[in-house]
């Protein structure tokens, strides 16, 4: 919702304040992901799965700095098609719509979209029966 925020705001210091919520609220679900990947993979497994996790998101990155500009200019072009000078007014306050401000609102929705999907995601796996709070933890040492 920030980097939504961060996307649509005029002026440097609004975007500065949404652009520190982002990274905040961004630290926080790195840490809560890690944590529960930590505490639910085996000692065994864990070593290629933090291989995997980090190779992804290394990826992930890559290819969002790689595709950015193409979306950026398609956005633009479309911007430009549907809208006079790129913007739009609503509620008496003027909205420019560049292509990368476009594309910012897109990353922003899809992040969104990633995280109602991760949430009932993580409802599903918990009435399954995963991280039970309540189960005995077993002896250090001691198959489970």
């Amino acid at each position: 919702i920030a980097l939504v925020l961060a996307a649509s705001l005029p002026g440097l210091a609004r975007v500065v304040m949404a652009t520190a919520a982002m990274g905040f609220a961004g630290g926080a679900a790195y840490v809560g992901g890690v944590t529960i990947l930590q505490e639910e993979v085996t000692d065994e497994l864990r070593g290629r799965t933090f291989a995997t996790f980090f190779t992804v998101a290394r990826f992930s990155v890559l290819f969002a700095l790689a595709a950015a500009p193409f979306l950026a200019g398609a956005l633009d072009s479309l911007s430009e098609a549907l809208f006079d000078d790129k913007g739009v007014e609503f509620v008496g306050i003027e909205f420019f719509l560049p292509g990368t401000r476009l594309a910012l609102v897109a990353a922003g929705l899809v992040v969104v979209l990633a995280g109602v999907v991760s949430s009932a995601e993580v409802r599903r796996w918990r009435r399954r029966g995963g991280a039970n709070p309540s189960a005995p933890e077993a002896e250090p040492g001691t198959p489970e």
